[in-house]
């Protein structure tokens, strides 16, 4: 089959762990002609729109990325705000897929999308949703001008086209109703998948890492990552291990620090046990947090912690409501820093008991964040254009995709 990915929302580079990412080469994988159709700009290392890639080549994934120019001749950030480039409909004719699968829907690109499902009725048309009050409408003017008005108006539209439409979270499901004014009888929930590591590999990693930052057997390896700004609240995490002056422990923090983050720098050289690596490629990443005891994620939601549990290491973690449904005795949970205080206390005292941990970590990761249960949902419906059925499991009127 022909798979063509639309990713126009999210600039779209290569070696991350995001869905574009992980799925696209898992339709690679599987033998199937698989295409990414996205912006001229890659992702910086802080997610942002970086450098202009070359147009047209095809990934170590096997993976055809075709990167189109954007439409209008304006500011970088306004492109980045209207998501919408030149010649997909042509790409789309040219390669005349069998099923198209939209990464966000925040582009006026959709209407070529539906004009192109409206003549080829037979192919499959799928989207996902990323959008939630937590990373989008966070003005007026993106709430009621933005969203409520342009692309409520394109996405209502075009709606009916979709075969079947996905979220990654229930609160991106009620984004889209609230936003939208969209209420389909259908609502699947479509958890971000992650890549795994297995028990073999991440013994192997945990002995690479530690040989590497030279962590004897005694020490225990914590890592923290990511945009490492005050929503992550690395500065709490760091004030919280100083108070342990007697105990033998390594935390690697990986990531980028904003320029403006002067506390978090000095945080950081104020002891030598807080060793700050800078940004790692996701590969790299993963590497080190399976060589970890422990992942550290108090602050927002990311899906560094699918990641964390597909390499087997448990999570500290607030307790958000979007994770509720993954807690299983991986976790464990921190509000504030007192409470960081007191469970880095039971971890000292009971270190055997993130071992214990390990085995929840991969059984929950295997059971909500293997994308090929998603891929091969994704070969059904072109099955079921042919006669075939799809079969799908409802649990309070939503349906997980990967349970």
């Amino acid at each position: 089959m022909k798979i063509v990915h639309i990713c126009l929302c999210d600039p779209y580079a290569e070696n991350w762990s995001y869905h574009r990412n992980i799925l696209s080469e898992q339709n690679a994988k599987d033998g199937h002609n698989t295409y990414i159709i996205t912006t001229e700009y890659a992702m910086d290392v802080n997610g942002k729109h970086g450098s202009k890639e070359r147009q047209e080549y095809t990934n170590k994934y096997g993976v055809h990325v075709i990167r189109l120019k954007y439409k209008y001749s304006l500011p970088k950030n306004v492109n980045g705000k209207i998501n919408t480039v030149k010649g997909l409909r042509e790409q789309l004719y040219k390669i005349q897929p069998d099923i198209i699968m939209v990464h966000n829907q925040q582009t006026f690109n959709l209407n070529d999308i539906g004009k192109y499902k409206k003549k080829n009725p037979n192919i499959v048309l799928l989207a996902d949703s990323h959008a939630s009050f937590a990373n989008s409408c966070k003005n007026f003017f993106s709430r009621w001008i933005v969203q409520g008005i342009f692309f409520k108006r394109v996405i209502r539209s075009n709606f009916g086209y979709i075969d079947g439409m996905y979220y990654i979270g229930e609160d991106e499901l009620n984004f889209f109703r609230t936003v939208y004014g969209i209420k389909e009888n259908e609502n699947n929930i479509l958890p971000l998948p992650a890549r795994f590591i297995d028990r073999n590999e991440k013994e192997r990693n945990t002995f690479a890492v530690r040989a590497e930052l030279n962590i004897d057997e005694h020490e225990l390896l914590f890592v923290h990552s990511g945009k490492l700004t005050v929503e992550k609240k690395t500065v709490d995490i760091l004030q919280c291990l100083r108070e342990f002056k007697d105990k033998n422990f390594k935390l690697l923090i990986i990531g980028s620090i904003p320029n403006d983050r002067e506390d978090l720098k000095k945080a950081i050289e104020s002891d030598k046990r807080f060793v700050y690596i800078g940004w790692k490629t996701s590969e790299e990443l993963m590497r080190y947090i399976s060589a970890a005891d422990l992942y550290i994620q108090p602050g927002s939601v990311s899906v560094t912690m699918n990641n964390s549990l597909a390499v087997g290491t448990p999570v500290m973690v607030y307790r958000h409501k979007a994770y509720e449904r993954y807690f299983s005795g991986w976790e464990i949970f921190v509000n504030n820093k007192t409470d960081m205080t007191i469970q880095f206390s039971k971890i000292f005292e009971n270190p055997e008991d993130l071992k214990e941990k390990v085995q929840y970590a991969y059984a929950t990761a295997h059971k909500y964040f293997d994308c090929r249960a998603f891929a091969n949902e994704m070969y059904g419906y072109v099955m079921k254009n042919e006669g075939g059925s799809l079969i799908k499991k409802y649990i309070n009127g939503i349906r997980y995709v990967s349970e």
